[in-house]
């Protein structure tokens, strides 16, 4: 990025870009956005105009406190010298944004310019910043450039209404607005509590629409959810104020005062309590091209009406409505009261108070997003009646959204008298082949259950099953980069591919039941943890080791002892490569071994310095190790260090090579950091809240991690964690991946498979229980070992003996 290309491309002609049209008219300071398009990027620009000055404008700038005012959205912000980096991300805009203020910035007479190529650096070639002197005031211009591989239409959007927030933002600070400063302050407000609902563990109600939550004494109710309408948005825009004037929540709705951006109003209700609850309240809102944000709360007293304040608190009603790429708003709203009297209610008083107010919220909802008028209830209704009116009210308008809906008219086809056959024998053999090859492996035996003629046409097509084998069972298609332990068995050559699959599935059933053919316990050690296993050797042995400084090989024949290695050093990391019959073993003083033919002999030496932990890949050609901090890459054919990455806060956990250039660590900062090792930068910072992960281990483009009672499953192509599964409140302690395959290993002495797919956590098995905590686990298609911190090993065979499943 040349930052003179930038400037030149900001004060092009506005009438070169392309405008995006406006649906609000006029638009708020002049706000107008445009964009410009080619092969591999896309360029946002958003321009506004303020009776103001440049002075004015670097004060802002200047000030840290008047920085984060511009974004309510902002929760964490740091400070480095003379730059501020500012980092929005909330449960509502699921996006993490940097601005790095102060040091880019470049002032003149005539100017303010900065620019920033840390904005997103998942989407974001750079972000610029460009404040202009005109004659009646500075013209603000906001530009980022995408790239247009990587955008979806949805962040495409996301980018543009943000845009067009701050430009708002910054006109209200600008003016130093106090009234805009009160909706500010507001929406921050709302995006810091919408992330707070565990403070109300128990649910009162839940559907599509929203969640009713309360706290332990029921004094206080959120409800929280999520709205897409039907309605334009100049319709919602009427229906929203329709709602402030009349709302079902409130029966009296007197209004005190009113200025440009508050109104100020006396509210009575009977839904938090014993008899009437007043309160006065102040409404905000901010009307932008693109997205809308209302809100709510109590205010002191304002009027002369008679209070009782103790009884009843708006803490806070708020919508962030945005618009979609394609003209349809979506919501996130959030209602929070505190209704004192509701934890000394009887029991059966309050739940019939908080199921009025649940009908209550629901006929606010529909309402708004239907353009509904609703039958107002009155104060001295009783129960039941008020209970009633609600409920009917609701069907009604529940009844209009059906009507409301979009219907499709498609037109009947006559059918033909006579039923029509197909033979789908007589298709093309290659297009036969091709459509059979593409069914889930249940739907093509269902399909030979059919009738026998088909049975035998596929099962005598060794191509359909080759094809099934490739997709959901061989191992070569399932990628993995830091394979270097278990050996990949090609399928015996005097097999066709429907016996290969037979056997394959039989396996797996055998996984699914727990029925293995060989179970065996091992007592390895006494008083040793085993950290390392190494079941797959050629002459029928295997080696176990521990952390101590001792490793041992055992034959599979009677499962004891074939020799012993001991060492005076703490092991660090053991791997082996049984292609060429290599062992690596990397020391606690920082000293690599490695070991060829029988492991016997020492052939080459590495000294490196002290660290926490050390992993080998790439077929023992390279290690990485990590301390506290500092993450360092190793060629241990050069017998030097090739990278070092310091991006973490605190001690190191775990690293490990995930894909062909990406090195992957985490750490108590409970950030999961990933490498580029083609351009030696990061690649992906993935925060998480109070959670570490402990383990992790990577296939295809998905990375499986093991937290404190969870399994997180992280998608390197969005960077986002995709799916999440809860196991038991202990630690992970090991995690591995293998074939459409993880187990996992727990303090808690459980041992857990899962069959793993992209973006899915498959259905959990328990395969067995350890009578210690699980330390190390390995495992391939037919066979499944694991160790214990008491030194026992645990080996299981489920090779297939016998029968079909076809």
């Amino acid at each position: 990025m040349k930052v003179d290309e930038v400037i030149e491309d900001m004060l092009k002609n506005k009438h070169t870009w392309v405008r995006i049209p406006s649906v609000i008219s006029p638009p708020v300071n002049c706000l107008e956005t445009y964009e410009s398009v080619n092969e591999s990027t896309v360029t946002i620009r958003s321009t506004g105009l303020f009776a103001s000055n440049l002075e004015k404008v670097g004060r802002v700038i200047d000030n840290i406190k008047l920085v984060q005012l511009l974004f309510p959205d902002v929760l964490i912000d740091r400070v480095e010298g003379n730059r501020v980096y500012i980092s929005a991300k909330t449960s509502i805009e699921e996006k993490r944004i940097k601005l790095s203020y102060i040091k880019e910035c470049q002032k003149s007479d005539d100017s303010i310019l900065f620019i920033n190529a840390e904005y997103d650096p998942s989407y974001c070639i750079y972000y610029a910043f460009l404040c202009t002197n005109k004659k009646n005031g500075v013209e603000v211009i906001t530009q980022i450039q995408l790239d247009k591989t990587k955008i979806t239409n949805r962040t495409y959007q996301f980018y543009i209404n943000h845009q067009r927030k701050f430009i708002y933002n910054f006109g209200e600070v600008l003016n130093y607005n106090k009234e805009g400063l009160v909706m500010l302050e507001m929406e921050r407000d709302f995006l810091t509590r919408v992330d707070q609902t565990s403070l109300f563990p128990y649910v009162i109600h839940s559907n599509k629409c929203f969640t009713m939550l309360c706290n332990e004494k029921a004094s206080e109710v959120v409800i929280i959810g999520k709205s897409k309408f039907r309605i334009d948005v100049l319709k919602l825009i009427e229906s929203l104020y329709n709602h402030i004037a009349k709302s079902p929540i409130f029966f009296v709705c007197k209004t005190i005062r009113e200025t440009e951006k508050l109104l100020f109003q006396h509210v009575e209700t009977t839904l938090f309590g014993q008899g009437v609850s007043t309160s006065d309240i102040v409404y905000t809102s901010r009307i932008v091209e693109g997205t809308i944000f209302t809100a709510c709360r109590t205010t002191k007293q304002m009027c002369t009406e008679k209070h009782n304040d103790d009884h009843f608190e708006v803490v806070l009603c708020a919508e962030s409505i945005n618009i979609g790429i394609d003209g349809s708003p979506y919501s996130d709203f959030y209602y929070h009261f505190r209704c004192p009297q509701f934890q000394f209610l009887p029991l059966p008083i309050r739940k019939r108070k908080l199921t009025i107010l649940m009908d209550a919220i629901l006929l606010e909802r529909v309402g708004i997003e239907n353009f509904s008028s609703f039958q107002l209830c009155g104060i001295d209704d009783n129960e039941f009646t008020l209970s009633k009116k609600i409920l009917l009210s609701s069907l009604i308008m529940q009844a209009q959204m059906i009507k409301h809906k979009f219907k499709v008219i498609v037109p009947l086809e006559k059918c033909p008298p006579q039923g029509v056959g197909l033979d789908i024998t007589k298709l093309d053999r290659r297009l036969l082949f091709l459509f059979l090859t593409q069914l889930p492996l249940a739907d093509l035996v269902a399909f030979m259950a059919t009738c026998k003629r088909f049975y035998l046409i596929v099962k005598n097509e060794d191509e359909i099953w080759h094809g099934i084998y490739d997709k959901y069972l061989n191992p070569y298609t399932f990628y993995k980069a830091n394979l270097n332990s278990t050996i990949r068995l090609s399928p015996r050559s005097n097999y066709n591919f429907f016996e290969i699959v037979n056997e394959q599935m039989i396996i797996r059933h055998k996984w699914q039941n727990k029925a293995p053919l060989i179970k065996q316990r091992i007592k390895v050690y006494e008083h040793l943890p085993v950290d390392f296993l190494f079941p797959r050797l050629v002459d029928s042995t295997f080696f176990v080791g521990t952390s101590e400084g001792r490793i041992k090989r055992l034959r599979y024949s009677d499962y004891q002892s074939y020799y012993e290695f001991f060492f005076k050093e703490k092991i660090r990391a053991v791997e082996t490569n049984h292609e060429v019959e290599k062992m690596l073993i990397g020391f606690a003083d920082g000293e690599v071994k490695v070991y060829y033919n029988k492991f016997d002999e020492v052939h080459n030496v590495t000294k490196t310095c002290e660290y926490d932990g050390m992993k080998f890949t790439d077929y023992c050609n390279t290690m990485i190790a990590w301390k506290s901090g500092v993450v360092d890459l190793y060629d241990l054919r050069l017998k030097s260090l090739v990278n070092q990455y310091k991006h973490h806060d605190g001690k190191i956990l775990h690293a490990d090579k995930v894909a062909e250039n990406l090195v992957v660590s985490s750490g108590v900062d409970g950030c999961l950091i990933g490498y580029d090792l083609r351009c030696d930068g990061v690649a992906f910072k993935a925060p998480l809240t109070n959670k570490t992960i402990q383990v992790f281990d990577g296939f295809d483009e998905n990375i499986v991690c093991g937290a404190k009672g969870m399994i997180l499953l992280y998608d390197m192509r969005t960077n986002k964690f995709a799916a999440s599964r809860r196991l038991t409140f202990s630690y992970v302690n090991c995690l591995k991946c293998y074939n459409r395959r993880f187990v996992v290993g727990t303090t808690d002495r459980l041992v857990l498979s899962y069959e793993c797919t992209t973006n899915w956590i498959g259905k959990q098995t328990v395969i067995y229980q350890h009578e210690s905590p699980v330390s190390c686990v390995s495992f391939d298609d037919s066979m499944l070992m694991t160790g214990s911190t008491d030194g026992v090993v645990y080996y299981s065979n489920f090779s297939a003996s016998y029968g079909s499943l076809f």
